[in-house]
């Protein structure tokens, strides 16, 4: 079950639904049209339907959309990771470069289209 709704002053819709853990959860639909957060809704319920009823995996789904992802996406976040780390910054800037050269030399693909080469 979900909720669709709209803040004081706010444009976007908010959908507020729990998880398969009965967690509540709230995220924004990112859109001012309520049809298109109400299927945004339904896909979050359908969602999370499969994965209460054990027909999908979580990790196997979280796995599945990081594969979408464009491989500077995942390069941006690892990068993110070095700086909150304690590091040189000599090997920061050695790691930047060979994922500098990584990227140029592969394109900006994602990781499932790379991976069925």
């Amino acid at each position: 079950m979900a909720s669709l709704f709209k803040r004081k002053g706010a444009g976007n819709w908010i959908i507020q639904y729990f998880d398969e853990g009965g967690r509540r959860r709230e995220q924004s639909s990112r859109t001012t049209d309520r049809r298109a957060a109400q299927r945004i809704t339904n896909g979050l319920v359908a969602d999370v339907a499969l994965r209460t009823s054990g027909v999908v995996d979580r990790r196997d789904a979280d796995i599945a959309s990081h594969g979408q992802l464009p491989l500077v996406g995942h390069v941006a976040d690892y990068l993110d990771h070095l700086a909150g780390r304690e590091l040189s910054e000599s090997t920061q800037a050695e790691r930047r470069r060979i994922l500098s050269w990584f990227d140029e030399s592969i394109g900006h693909e994602s990781l499932r289209r790379r991976a069925r080469e």
